[in-house]
């Protein structure tokens, strides 16, 4: 890392390397996410996406908030009888499908020197807000693997909430279908990814970026209705890990967002998802299948 610092320092070219400039008002703001792609055309991607008028960040849609339980929680799969089902991974083997399902049971834990009666009422009182207070259609990944996760948002019909899935209040049903197919589609994903932190294959989303995130407008019904029948079509679908390339359920959703919204094109966005998964944080198959094409 040093060499290559030494290297753009000097303003010489790195081998292999690949430039771009970026408005210093971005880096001053704290914005380096355009140093975490390979291929820097999907920062100009995301670019052209910060300028579509049906998009809106999440955080400033009317209603909308992402209040997540608060610690003192512990989950296991195998619970006592009192635990409750949460949301909890996020693994390959975690959330399978667009339509979300409980995997864990959640439990407080026990004060020292508390008795489990006293435990236990005091875990339903809590219980009980959090579901007032935090529960939601909509859950959003806290992070995961950019490999081998398989979704980055998901719903479930009967308002939930997630250890490490960030419930998105504020939404009726069909709003937070319409939303989850935007983030697991390739422009929401691209979208995603600027937040993810230090760590390229293993970004840690907290919500103050997540409510960042540009989501189609609210205020669009036609293209919150298309994009939530392309949830119903899709909700019974096991999803491939992301290293798999862009499966016939992944293209779906890009069909759904080229046809709700007037700024996507279909062979635009087709052209992002063939590098998205080219990138090296999602697929190193990808990475060596361009480098092979270029005869390297």
């Amino acid at each position: 890392a040093a060499a290559v610092v030494e290297v753009v320092a000097s303003g010489e070219s790195v081998p292999e390397g690949r430039r771009k400039e970026v408005r210093a008002g971005r880096i001053e703001a704290g914005d380096w996410s355009a140093a975490g792609w390979r291929d820097l055309e999907l920062d100009d991607a995301v670019e052209e996406m910060l300028g579509w008028g049906s998009l809106i960040p999440m955080g400033k849609a009317p209603g909308v908030a992402m209040k997540a339980p608060g610690h003192g929680a512990l989950v296991e799969y195998e619970g006592a009888e009192q635990a409750r089902k949460v949301l909890n991974s996020k693994a390959a083997d975690g959330q399978m499908r667009i339509e979300g399902r409980p995997d864990s049971k959640m439990r407080l834990k026990p004060r020292e020197g508390e008795t489990e009666d006293a435990r236990q009422a005091r875990e339903e009182k809590m219980w009980n807000n959090w579901m007032k207070e935090c529960a939601s259609h909509l859950l959003v990944s806290a992070g995961q693997d950019t490999g081998t996760a398989r979704v980055s948002a998901v719903v479930c019909e009967k308002k939930r909430i997630g250890m490490v899935w960030k419930p998105v209040q504020g939404l009726t049903l069909q709003q937070a279908k319409a939303w989850s197919v935007w983030l697991n589609s390739t422009p929401g994903r691209l979208m995603t990814l600027v937040h993810r932190g230090k760590k390229l294959t293993f970004p840690v989303y907290r919500p103050a970026g997540l409510l960042q995130i540009r989501v189609p407008r609210l205020d669009r019904p036609r293209a919150i209705e298309r994009l939530a029948q392309a949830w119903e079509e899709t909700r019974g679908t096991e999803v491939p890990q992301y290293r798999e390339g862009h499966a016939p359920v992944r293209q779906a959703w890009d069909k759904a967002v080229c046809e709700a919204l007037d700024e996507a094109g279909s062979g635009k966005v087709r052209e992002w998802a063939d590098k998205l998964n080219r990138e090296p944080a999602v697929s190193l198959e990808g990475f060596f299948e361009e480098a092979m094409d270029a005869g390297k």
